[in-house]
């Protein structure tokens, strides 16, 4: 089976209500799709336009969400996701000329969480995480 994306209003809106709260200086332009596929690798994705592609649609950045997640998830879940992959849209201005050079940020975090379980908040960035989170109770987490 071909994998099928298509546009969605409802992706769109709520990434327009999310878009104010980013630190971006300019707002770049961004192609927000769904992936209606049986099966898919991730939940959302956040890839930058380059090359040949940025030239051809004028897009900066492409973000899917798959469709079987999306049809099944809550409101507060749709916005936490694209609010992550909204996160992951980053840019760089020059000092001299006030250029922006539009990159993609990377997690501050990546762990498995068997490791945690096991060793615990064991590095700098995972006891940040870990002392951040202790404010929210298990149900927010």
């Amino acid at each position: 089976m071909s994998e099928k994306y298509f546009e969605s209003k409802e992706v769109e809106a709520i990434a327009a209500e999310l878009i104010p709260d980013m630190k971006w200086g300019d707002v770049p332009k961004i192609k927000f799709l769904v992936l209606d596929s049986p099966r898919s690798s991730y939940l959302g994705k956040c890839s930058k336009a380059t090359g040949k592609w940025k030239h051809l649609t004028g897009v900066d950045y492409v973000i899917e969400v798959w469709a079987g997640f999306w049809k099944t998830s809550t409101q507060t879940q749709k916005q936490a996701l694209l609010y992550h992959e909204l996160l992951h849209v980053d840019f760089k201005e020059d000092e001299d000329t006030g250029e922006i050079t539009w990159k993609l940020r990377k997690h501050e975090v990546e762990e498995f969480i068997d490791v945690v379980k096991k060793y615990g908040p064991w590095n700098d960035s995972l006891k940040y995480l870990h002392k951040y989170c202790e404010e929210f109770s298990e149900e927010k987490i």
